[in-house]
């Protein structure tokens, strides 16, 4: 038999721990008949250790944030409630740059706008809404680049990403035990 063909680069084998936490919380307020508020937030803990077989590397990831959220609630009338909304963005990512390390969370903050609808008794949803996200550090190819001691792809973190679209969702009681829910989207980043 043909001696088998082996490749030039060479690979090291890896183990990841990731542990989360997180404590969140809510309050609703009536500011008046027809207008409701909602403040809230969840506090988030994320730990990754890294260990490189062969290699010997160690890598530690410890990351904790607050992020808060608030929506306001205004009800038109018996059917229709316009909303605006905002909340914060954290969440760490499991993407490596071309040095090895791990990148920074992405953060960033998320603007919402929209109407929602309810229809014959409760039997029948729709909405329409706007929203703007910005962001930092998401994670994007870094073409040419592998992890250093893998065969696995490096990305580099990009500042000011910024996504527009809206939504449109529909969903609804077809009969006793039939629902159907549909929806399409729009954005542009």
């Amino acid at each position: 038999y043909p001696e088998r063909h082996r490749s030039d680069t060479s690979t090291l084998a890896s183990r990841s721990t990731t542990k989360q936490a997180g404590w969140y919380g809510a309050v609703r307020f009536s500011l008046a008949d027809p207008l409701k508020l909602i403040v809230g937030g969840r506090y988030s803990t994320w730990k990754t250790d890294s260990v490189g077989f062969g290699g010997g590397s160690r890598q530690a990831f410890d990351k904790d944030a607050f992020v808060p959220y608030a929506g306001l609630l205004y009800d038109i009338n018996e059917n229709y409630t316009a909303y605006v909304s905002y909340t914060a963005i954290f969440n760490p990512q499991s993407f490596q740059d071309r040095n090895g390390s791990w990148l920074d969370p992405l953060e960033g903050k998320a603007y919402e706008a929209g109407v929602k609808g309810e229809f014959l008794d409760g039997r029948l949803n729709a909405s329409a809404s706007v929203f703007q996200v910005n962001q930092d550090n998401l994670a994007q190819e870094d073409t040419g680049y592998l992890i250093p001691g893998t065969i696995n792809q490096a990305y580099r973190a990009t500042k000011g990403t910024r996504s527009r679209g809206f939504v449109l969702e529909v969903s609804g009681e077809l009969s006793p035990g039939w629902n159907l829910a549909a929806g399409g989207s729009h954005s542009t980043a």
